[in-house]
């Protein structure tokens, strides 16, 4: 009699070690689920934007800083790494004999729990006699916000510098990395492309302007950390762009 009570309540405890484990699987799995739901929440989709990569394959390294790129002849100009997080995309180019006129800022407005700023950025390639270049360079791109156009504002004028604004690393706080763009035209100086934020501009570069051999911006490559599913998001950190002759 005693060995069959025994041998019951064994069985019933194995019986309840194994229902314990499956419920504590099932909770894990809800919290994982709440987890993706919720950070997906913090930011907003778009559909396609205006400005489509032509490559999509990411790099590690930032390009040299001079040389024959894409076929052009000239220098990059860098941001400041004030932040450095994420891989860097493929540099790409305006085709040969067209510039920049102007530039898309990929953005996500801050105001999230995990804000992002800006995504991505690319140029709006134009030749000297008009004709627009359908496919817009942009290196690479995270995935929030949306697309924001930039056009010098004059015929026949390109983009020729930039400063990036960037809010330095912020420990225990949500880090952002950058989130302001100011753009420089040839004949009409700077223009705000994006400043959405109450943040002092002193996180925001000098003006970086390509050099009077190669005054034109026709090139571009960006350093995009990737989506986080545990951590936090910045996005975009830096940008390149690349000075060509004015031929």
């Amino acid at each position: 009699m005693f060995s069959i009570l025994r041998d019951i309540l064994c069985n019933y405890y194995k019986s309840a070690l194994t229902l314990r484990k499956m419920m504590s699987c099932i909770l894990l799995l809800f919290v994982f689920t709440l987890h993706l739901q919720f950070s997906a929440g913090f930011h907003s989709h778009v559909g396609p934007p205006p400005v489509e990569p032509s490559s999509t394959s990411m790099g590690t390294n930032s390009a040299p800083d001079s040389g024959r790129q894409g076929g052009h002849k000239g220098e990059w100009i860098k941001s400041k790494r004030t932040t450095n997080w994420g891989d860097w995309g493929d540099a790409q180019f305006c085709p040969r004999g067209s510039f920049a006129d102007g530039i898309f800022v990929k953005y996500e407005d801050l105001g999230t729990p995990d804000d992002t700023g800006i995504n991505g950025i690319g140029l709006r390639c134009i030749f000297p006699d008009g004709r627009i270049v359908a496919d817009n360079p942009t290196s690479s791109a995270g995935i929030w916000g949306d697309w924001i156009d930039c056009q010098c504002p004059k015929l026949k004028e390109f983009a020729d510098g930039f400063k990036l604004c960037t809010l330095p690393p912020q420990g225990d706080g949500d880090d952002v990395s950058a989130y302001g763009f100011f753009m420089s035209c040839t004949t009409s100086g700077v223009h705000t492309c994006l400043y959405r934020s109450n943040w002092s501009q002193k996180f925001c570069s000098e003006l970086i302007k390509c050099p009077k051999q190669y005054p034109r911006i026709c090139g571009i490559q960006t350093q995009v950390e990737g989506t986080l599913f545990f951590g936090d998001d910045t996005s975009l950190n830096n940008v390149d762009f690349y000075c060509c002759e004015a031929k």
